[in-house]
């Protein structure tokens, strides 16, 4: 079964360490695929994520960035259409 966790985030620069050491902590982390969609943040989310990934144990995960701010509700139909495009049985 194929799942996909969908995160969003924005202007959490400061908190994406925070965030992946809770994900690391899943007991199954390595059976679930994660995205990151960032909504156009104004700080150094997408940095700090990308550096933080690299020293994770999480090592099924993808940051997308949206072309605007979409707000929280685009992100999700953005989430929705990953999912379905690359035929996630879950959200």
């Amino acid at each position: 079964m194929k799942i996909l966790i969908f995160i969003p985030v924005y202007n959490c620069e400061k908190q994406v360490l925070r965030l992946l050491k809770r994900i690391e902590q899943i007991p199954e982390l390595q059976n679930y695929h994660y995205v990151f969609i960032d909504n156009q943040s104004q700080d150094n989310t997408i940095d700090s994520l990308s550096n933080a990934l690299t020293i994770s144990r999480i090592t099924n995960a993808r940051i997308f960035r949206n072309e605007n701010n979409f707000g929280l509700g685009g992100s999700h139909k953005i989430a929705f259409g990953m999912a379905v495009k690359e035929s996630y049985d879950i959200l």
